[in-house]
């Protein structure tokens, strides 16, 4: 199962990486797109698109319970809001 969050942040790409770095590794996989690897393996990508008015379109994708629940104590810090959350 995959874990689909789409939404915005008022934080540039590079500052959406360096928080979920708390979460593992993050390698930079794109122009504006990350995977935090933890424990030799990918928990989570997120690609990002910088708008207008200085928000960022987020799309976060993860597979486990865990580390969804750690993304959760990372909101805040994130500013982001979630307008979607899609499971596949």
């Amino acid at each position: 199962m995959i874990v689909e969050l789409t939404g915005r942040s008022g934080l540039a790409p590079q500052d959406i990486a360096q928080i979920l770095g708390k979460l593992g590794e993050v390698i930079e996989i794109g122009y504006s797109s990350y995977a935090v690897v933890s424990d030799r393996k990918i928990v989570l990508v997120v690609y990002c698109q910088r708008i207008e008015d200085g928000l960022t379109n987020i799309k976060i994708y993860l597979e486990e319970a865990d580390i969804l629940k750690k993304l959760v104590e990372l909101y805040d810090e994130l500013e982001v809001e979630i307008d979607e959350v899609t499971v596949h």
